[in-house]
Formats: structure tokens, C-alpha cells, sequence
């Protein structure tokens, strides 16, 4: 769960000392339970005005 916390602070930008400048995307995946169990999500910037995705310039 950290590090699916850390992903949404990234984007949110609210990751303090740890931010990225300009994050709007984030990857982020974890495995546990002796390498049985696998996660990986995508995490995006909205533009909650518009209820739709925020522009990424880098894509």
C-alpha cells in the first residue's frame, strides 16, 4: 500500500521532499506472499473541473 500511496502523492503533488516536478503519471508495482501475489496500477493527474485526464506533455 505505500507504494501505491506514494504514486498518488506523486501526482497529486503533495509527495513533499520525495516530489517529482511535473509528475502527472506514476507506475507503481509490489509482489508479496513469497513472490505469489503480483500488483501493478496506474496512477493519473484529472483535472477535476473537467472530470478528464490532465495533458502530458512528455507522452
Amino acid at each position: 500500500m505505500i507504494r501505491f500511496a506514494e504514486a498518488a502523492m506523486q501526482v497529486r503533488g503533495q509527495a513533499g521532499e520525495h516530489q517529482i516536478d511535473g509528475a502527472r503519471t506514476a507506475l507503481g508495482h509490489a509482489y508479496g506472499g513469497g513472490s505469489q501475489f503480483f500488483a501493478m496500477w496506474v496512477v493519473r493527474a484529472t483535472d477535476l473541473r473537467l472530470g478528464k485526464p490532465q495533458r502530458d506533455s512528455q507522452i
